[in-house]
C-alpha cells in the first residue's frame, strides 16, 4: 500500500472533500471554486466577504489567496441566524497564527449595522477613527487589531494549559519535547468579530464577496450584501441550478446595478497519462455547477463628482454664451441696410437678388423694417 502526502491547498482538500462527498459541497468541483476565486478578484491583501454552506472550504480558500500580513476574510451567516458560520475546514489547513488572525465570523445583520454606523463603539478591539477613513489603513488596523487579540489569547491560552514544555512559535509550527509539529491552537474566543473589526471591514466595504448557499435565494442574498460592498468591487455566486443565477442576472441588469455580468458553467475533463496510454476518461461529472460574476456600480454619485460635473457644465454654458450665434438670412440685408459702407453686405445683396429676383420686394421691406427698428 503506497500513501502520497499531499500539501493542503484549496484544490487538494476541495478534490478531497468532492470525491468523499460531493453533496455536502453542493457539487463545488475544485476548477468551479477556482473560477469564483479569479472571478471575485481575491488577493492578497484583499478584504473578502464569504456566505457559504460548504463548512468553511471557500472561506479558508479566500484566507489561502489573501496571505498572512494584510486584509481580511470575513465569513457571515445570513440575518436571523444567531450562531455564528461554521469553519470547521480549518484544522484541514495547516494555517498559521497569523493567517488565521485575519479570519474572522459575523452575521451579516451585524454588518449592516456596523456599516450604518458613522462612528464605532469605542472598545479594546476597536482601531482609532481617524485611520478608519483611508481603505489601506482600515485594511491595516483590522488586521493589526485581529492579530494583536488573537496572539494575546493564544499566550493566554498556552500559559493556563500549556504543557511546560515550551509553548508554541507565534507562527505555529513549534514543535514538543518528542519532536512532533503541533498544529496552531484555535482563538479561545473564537473568530467572532468584534463591533470595532465590523466597522473597519465595513468602511468602506468589502472587496470581493463570495456565495456559495443554494438554500438561499439568489435574488434576496444579493440584496442583503450588495450594501457592504465597496464600489467597482467583484462578486462571484454559485449554485448547481442555472435557473436561480439567470434570474438574478436579470434582474441585476434591469436595475443598473451591476457591470461586467457573466453567467457561466467550468467544464473539466480529467486525462489519463501513461506511457502509451494517455487519453480522456470515459467517465466524468455532468457539472461542476453555474457561476453568476459581475462588477458592482455604485448608484449614488459621489458628491466630488456632482461637483466637479455641474462645474464642468456651468464652464459649458459659459463658452456657449461667449460664442457668437450664426447670421440668418433675414438678419444680412437688415446689417447691410445699417451699414451701407461696408463692402461686404453691399456684395452680398446683389448675390441674393440674383438667386431668387421675385423675392427682392420682400427682401427689400425686410431692409426698411430692420432700418426703421
Amino acid at each position: 500500500m503506497r500513501l502520497t502526502l499531499r500539501r493542503p491547498t484549496g484544490r487538494t482538500v476541495c478534490q478531497a472533500l468532492f470525491a468523499r462527498s460531493p453533496a455536502k459541497l453542493w457539487h463545488l468541483r475544485p476548477d468551479s471554486l477556482a473560477l469564483m476565486l479569479s472571478l471575485a478578484n481575491v488577493r492578497a491583501g484583499a478584504r473578502v466577504l464569504v456566505v457559504e454552506a460548504t463548512q468553511g472550504l471557500v472561506a479558508c480558500a479566500a484566507l489561502e489567496r489573501v496571505g498572512a500580513t494584510a486584509g481580511a476574510v470575513c465569513a457571515a451567516t445570513t440575518a436571523g441566524l444567531s450562531r455564528m458560520a461554521p469553519i470547521d475546514c480549518t484544522r484541514l489547513f495547516n494555517f498559521s497564527t497569523a493567517q488565521l488572525a485575519l479570519l474572522c465570523t459575523a452575521t451579516v445583520g451585524d454588518l449592516r449595522a456596523a456599516a450604518a454606523l458613522d462612528a464605532p463603539a469605542p472598545e479594546n478591539g476597536g482601531v482609532a477613527s481617524a485611520e478608519q477613513g483611508r481603505p489601506e489603513s482600515a485594511a491595516a488596523a483590522a488586521g493589526d487589531d485581529a492579530a494583536a487579540a488573537a496572539k494575546d489569547e493564544c499566550e493566554a491560552a498556552g500559559d493556563d494549559g500549556g504543557d511546560g514544555g515550551g509553548g508554541e512559535g507565534q507562527d505555529g509550527a513549534g514543535t514538543s519535547g518528542g519532536g512532533k509539529q503541533q498544529r496552531p491552537r484555535q482563538r479561545p474566543g473564537g473568530f467572532r468579530a468584534s463591533s470595532g473589526l465590523l466597522h473597519a471591514l465595513t468602511h468602506p466595504g468589502f472587496d470581493s464577496v463570495l456565495l456559495v448557499a443554494p438554500r438561499l435565494e439568489a435574488q434576496a442574498l444579493l440584496r442583503a450584501v450588495f450594501p457592504l460592498l465597496a464600489p467597482s468591487a467583484a462578486f462571484a455566486l454559485f449554485s448547481p441550478w442555472a435557473q436561480p443565477l439567470a434570474e438574478a442576472h436579470a434582474a441585476l441588469q434591469a436595475g443598473k446595478q451591476a457591470v461586467a455580468l457573466s453567467l457561466g458553467e467550468s467544464w473539466m475533463r480529467p486525462h489519463q497519462v501513461l506511457p502509451g496510454r494517455t487519453h480522456p476518461m470515459m467517465n466524468m461529472d455532468g457539472t461542476g455547477g453555474y457561476v453568476l460574476s459581475g462588477v458592482r456600480v455604485s448608484a449614488d454619485a459621489p458628491p466630488a463628482a456632482a461637483a466637479a460635473g455641474a462645474g464642468g457644465g456651468g464652464q459649458a454654458a459659459a463658452r456657449g454664451a461667449k460664442r457668437p450665434a450664426p447670421a440668418t438670412a433675414a438678419a444680412t440685408p437688415a446689417a447691410a441696410a445699417a451699414a451701407p459702407g461696408d463692402d461686404g453686405g453691399a456684395a452680398k445683396r446683389p448675390k441674393a437678388e440674383e438667386a431668387a429676383p421675385g423675392d427682392a420686394p420682400m427682401a427689400d421691406a425686410a431692409a426698411c423694417g430692420g432700418a426703421a427698428q
